[in-house]
């Protein structure tokens, strides 16, 4: 008689799961930020509370003003202020995604998808701030970035540099995405 043998492994580098961190979907888009390198507002991001997974992407719901060229980067930052009033980046980026090039955009809006190519392992509970920034660009030819101005209802807020930062009480429309192992059962029979 074969007797039945299951063992589970788990395959963290080889099998993973996606898994939402936090998000604020299009469904609450409302009105758009421009921004480009030279513009008043160059960078915008929005707060949020991490769970302990490494940080693989990000989405912001973007659209290309005119015939914009160069590079899109989202970045991680450390959290300062009171979350979901004032919260703002704190100190330089801790991690940068790989760029995406804004000329692969349109004039409608979109979710982007910017991946961490160095997964940052983000903190249980911890607060962060996600951000977008266009590197180039002109009044006639720049980035939109989809939020919500009046009755956002993320936990966190929005923020954006101009030559510093600043927070309001809108939303950016965002996702962050983390990677958890997922477990694999293979069933040996034995002689």
């Amino acid at each position: 008689m074969k007797k039945i043998l299951i063992i589970a492994f788990l395959f963290s580098s080889f099998l993973s799961a996606q898994t939402v961190i936090d998000s604020y979907p299009e469904s609450n888009y409302g009105s758009a930020q421009l921004i480009y390198a030279t513009g008043t507002v160059k960078e915008i991001g929005q707060s949020f509370t991490a769970i302990g997974l490494p940080l693989i992407s990000s989405k912001f719901y973007l659209k290309k003003g005119g015939s914009p060229t160069g590079k899109i980067i989202s970045y991680l930052y450390n959290h300062a202020g009171s979350y979901g009033s004032s919260s703002m980046p704190t100190g330089s980026p801790i991690a940068m995604s790989d760029s995406v090039d804004i000329s692969g955009l349109t004039t409608e809006n979109a979710l982007i998808t910017f991946t961490f190519s160095t997964p940052y392992n983000l903190t249980n509970g911890s607060n962060y701030v996600i951000t977008v920034k266009y590197l180039s660009g002109d009044p006639s030819n720049n980035l939109y970035v989809g939020l919500r101005v009046g009755g956002a209802s993320h936990s966190g807020n929005e923020c954006y540099y101009t030559t510093s930062w600043y927070y309001n009480t809108n939303d950016l429309i965002f996702y962050v995405y983390g990677t958890s192992p997922t477990t694999f059962i293979p069933i040996i029979t034995i002689d």
